[in-house]
């Protein structure tokens, strides 16, 4: 086996699309900000933010907004941070990715997490393949906005 192929780590849970409406509050400094999840799994999620440096964040809370859910104080670690290039606000500022692991969730946390991700998976995408030319000059992600809210 190659030295790189056993430097990469493997998921052993696969990443899910949540609903829109589902949220991470984080406390990367002084303040309280609620992320969009981008994607969950029972072993972690990623989040988009915008910022010129690395958060750190050692827990999180996930919440819904139209929803009675909410799972708190659930401690993570960083498993990757990157700047995302590709997107309409990338010229303007920089907006970048934090992948995290859920690090020795309880039994009651785990639990809560598979119900979570049973109830609000988001609903698979039925649409066409591409955005539509009027779409793209539009320049709006149907998806997102920049998922990045201060409490």
């Amino acid at each position: 086996m190659s030295e790189e192929k056993k430097s990469v780590e493997m998921r052993s849970h696969k990443r899910i699309q949540i609903r829109d409406d589902a949220f991470a509050i984080v406390k990367p400094h002084s303040d309280r900000l609620l992320v969009n999840i981008e994607n969950l799994s029972e072993g972690g999620l990623a989040f988009r933010y915008i910022s010129d440096s690395e958060w750190s964040v050692d827990s999180l809370d996930i919440m819904l907004i139209n929803d009675d859910f909410y799972l708190e104080k659930i401690d993570v670690k960083a498993v990757s941070d990157f700047e995302l290039t590709d997107t309409s606000l990338a010229r303007h500022m920089k907006m970048r990715m934090q992948c995290l692991e859920f690090i020795a969730p309880s039994s009651f946390q785990q639990e809560r997490l598979k119900e979570f991700i049973r109830l609000y998976k988001a609903p698979a995408y039925t649409g066409p393949e591409r955005r539509s030319n009027v779409e793209r000059r539009r320049g709006a992600d149907r998806r997102r906005d920049t998922g990045f809210y201060k409490l």
